[in-house]
């Protein structure tokens, strides 16, 4: 028997789970030009996959997962990477990002 994975589509704003790793993320972001998607993890983290890595998960999109709002916690000074001083929330520094 042939098992065949079938390749799910990446979709802003919906969430997925990685069966190999049983990790829960969401699609935040796509730069489709480039072929790249931001994604953020349950616990907060915030990655990024290319095309080809995308393909190679074995994913099923999944419905919004019961401790979705870990991911949103807000950041506070101290926190690695942070300080209040020196972020910016503005549409154009995110597309900088992209």
């Amino acid at each position: 028997m042939v098992d065949i994975t079938q390749v799910v589509a990446p979709t802003a704003g919906e969430w997925y789970l990685d069966s190999e790793t049983h990790g829960e993320f969401e699609v935040v972001a796509m730069d489709e030009a480039n072929g790249f998607l931001a994604v953020q993890y349950l616990n907060g983290e915030i990655g990024e996959l290319d095309v080809e890595e995308w393909d190679a998960l074995e994913l099923s999109r999944i419905g919004l997962p019961e401790a979705w709002s870990l991911a949103l916690e807000p950041l506070e000074d101290g926190d690695a990477g942070y300080d209040e001083e020196s972020w910016d929330a503005s549409p154009a520094a995110f597309s900088a990002w992209l």
